[in-house]
């Protein structure tokens, strides 16, 4: 759903911008550029600007001159107008300006060189940085994020309509947020706090939130999930019309993450004891960690992974690591079946399942079975919602090869 949502607002931001408009003029020659229609890029995408006219008028952005589905050239509009001359003999392009001469004569040099971007312009060579914060990171060694950020994305806002309005953006966020900022909670949420807060232009601020959502949501680093539902709550929530339904389904399922997310306290839950029959509170079962397995005994992946997380246990539990096998769906009579056919008789994993109160359905978020958690000894959540290889590698980290 985030997915649609971000692509939804990446195809329609590009024509809600109210910007001034630059007369562009084009000429061709040795050939005919009957056809030829001009394309604004945006993201991966081009979209339909206009057909090749006398009297054409472009605000600022990044475009396309094509023709029969083929891209002839690009060049820019920043904040003036723009001419060129098209020679379909040779397949080249001289501009009139020096912005868009010095930017794609040595773009590849650049590219290769990074240092070559010192001998061009002061505009070319700030907007060449703003498309490829790689050419700022190259040359300089950053101590805190924020001066990371204040060299980068945030400089790259003073052409704001051009960074967004181009190919680049989400380039240049990939680079920043993927390379560059540490994937750790406090590093990720302030980078993008800051970052959002800098931006101006409504569109933009709401393409590079989802952005962020979409990046941070389907992120595979522990504690990426606590950016998402800040920047939800934060960020998103405050937009929201009656008529978001879509943005609503995003808030609400980072809100549905909120309890027992990484790092803080997990709550308490009540479950019978399938063994004896006695009604237990997780907070006294004692573990330097615990694993909890939530699983449903008609689940044919449970059926597949438990056994696998058990023996992994087995092989831990002089570690104080201790398992809790906890039934999200059937009575005790189901995971007592499960319990016989799939788990050794000398295993110390204790099954359990819910008591008359339902008590941690909707407490903990198990969007699928089988549902793992790991608590360290104080309670406090390390990890959820991980794969069994997931779950060997970081029981490994936290008591040692075994």
């Amino acid at each position: 759903m985030l997915k649609y949502f971000l692509s939804f607002i990446l195809c329609n931001a590009s024509f809600l911008i109210s910007a001034q408009f630059f007369p562009i003029a084009l000429e061709f020659q040795n050939g005919n550029a009957n056809q030829a229609v001009i394309g604004k890029r945006f993201g991966d995408k081009i979209f339909f600007e206009d057909s090749v006219s006398t009297n054409l008028n472009l605000n600022t952005g990044f475009y396309s001159c094509i023709q029969n589905g083929n891209i002839l050239f690009d060049f820019m509009v920043l904040d003036s107008d723009v001419r060129m001359t098209y020679d379909f003999q040779n397949g080249s392009v001289e501009f009139g300006d020096k912005l868009n001469t010095e930017f794609f004569n040595n773009l590849k040099a650049v590219q290769d060189s990074p240092g070559f971007v010192q001998n061009l312009s002061i505009l070319t060579k700030a907007v060449m940085k703003m498309f490829y914060p790689q050419i700022t990171v190259s040359q300089n060694q950053f101590k805190t994020h924020e001066s990371l950020l204040d060299s980068t994305l945030v400089k790259s806002l003073k052409y704001e309509m051009l960074f967004f309005n181009s190919p680049f953006l989400s380039q240049a966020l990939d680079f920043v947020y993927g390379k560059c900022v540490s994937p750790n909670y406090d590093s990720a949420y302030f980078s993008c706090n800051k970052f959002l807060r800098e931006i101006k232009d409504e569109n933009m601020y709401r393409y590079v939130l989802n952005w962020m959502l979409y990046n941070y949501e389907t992120s595979k680093v522990l504690g990426s999930e606590n950016v998402f539902i800040e920047l939800a709550e934060n960020h998103l929530k405050p937009l929201l019309t009656p008529l978001d339904t879509n943005g609503y389904d995003v808030l609400g399922k980072a809100q549905s993450l909120g309890p027992n997310r990484i790092g803080s306290i997990a709550r308490d839950f009540r479950f019978k004891n399938v063994s004896d029959g006695s009604i237990q509170n997780m907070y006294d079962i004692e573990g330097l960690f615990k694993i909890l397995f939530f699983y449903d005994p008609d689940c044919h992946h449970c059926k597949e992974v438990y056994p696998k997380a058990q023996a992994l246990h087995d092989s831990i539990i002089d570690r104080g690591v201790t398992f809790l096998a906890m039934s999200v769906n059937g009575g005790q009579l189901e995971v007592k079946e499960f319990m016989d056919v799939l788990n050794p008789k000398n295993s110390k994993v204790m099954f359990g399942c819910e008591t008359d109160d339902k008590d941690f359905i909707g407490k903990y978020y198990i969007p699928v079975t089988p549902g793992v958690y790991i608590l360290d000894a104080n309670n406090r959540v390390k990890a959820r919602g991980i794969s069994l290889v997931d779950l060997r590698g970081l029981m490994k980290t936290f008591v040692g090869a075994y």
